[in-house]
């Protein structure tokens, strides 16, 4: 199988991809074929070695994934060759296997895609936090999405269905992003208004 593997921490461009053996699931754990696999902020930090959290190299970054299990170890039940999972997996996405505890998936509704399911853990759940438990929002009241990124557009649809209301902002000129137009005077920005139905014009 293919991973992306960080040898030394540093520059991003220094992962490289690399062929590893394909996995077998030890007893207790399932192996799952990565369909797609939730890209953060955080693994850049880790792999530049910017983050709390420093992991010996080499190893594969990638924290949450979706996939497909394909095949299942001893003592695993309720877990079938073929189901639809995601997985918090801390380290190891970035490849097109992961071998985990079976304690550890969640079926994936069919409503949903690989796609979707892979920013639920992280990137979703960061933002229902914050704007559940770091904030307080009531209905007419207007958030103000910098980017539309991962967590920006779950930010941004997750506070459209409680009050209604979204502004997102993308592509700061870096002459407004010091707070002026480059000529004395302060820079004007264009909200987008995101309603109910789906982002405005």
């Amino acid at each position: 199988m293919r991973a992306v593997v960080c040898n030394e921490l540093g520059p991003l461009r220094g992962l490289v991809v690399e062929e590893w053996d394909t996995l077998v699931p030890a007893e207790g754990q399932v192996v799952v074929d990565v369909r797609a696999a939730g890209v953060n902020f955080v693994d850049g930090l880790i792999c530049q070695g910017r983050y709390q959290i420093n992991p010996v190299t080499p190893f594969v970054p990638g924290s949450e994934i979706a996939g497909e299990v394909s095949a299942v170890g001893d003592g695993v039940s309720g877990i079938a060759v073929g189901d639809r999972v995601i997985v918090f997996v801390g380290f190891g996405g970035f490849a097109e296997q992961v071998a985990v505890s079976s304690l550890s998936v969640v079926p994936i509704p069919d409503s949903i895609t690989f796609e979707q399911a892979a920013a639920l853990i992280q990137s979703y759940c960061t933002m229902l936090f914050t704007l559940t438990r770091r904030t307080s929002l009531a209905p007419g009241e207007w958030v103000l999405v910098l980017g539309a990124g991962g967590w920006g557009r779950t930010g941004g649809g997750r506070h459209r269905h409680r009050t209604g209301r979204t502004g997102h902002r993308c592509g700061v000129d870096p002459r407004q992003a010091r707070g002026g137009d480059g000529h004395g005077g302060r820079g004007h920005h264009r909200l987008r208004e995101g309603g109910p139905e789906g982002a405005g014009p």
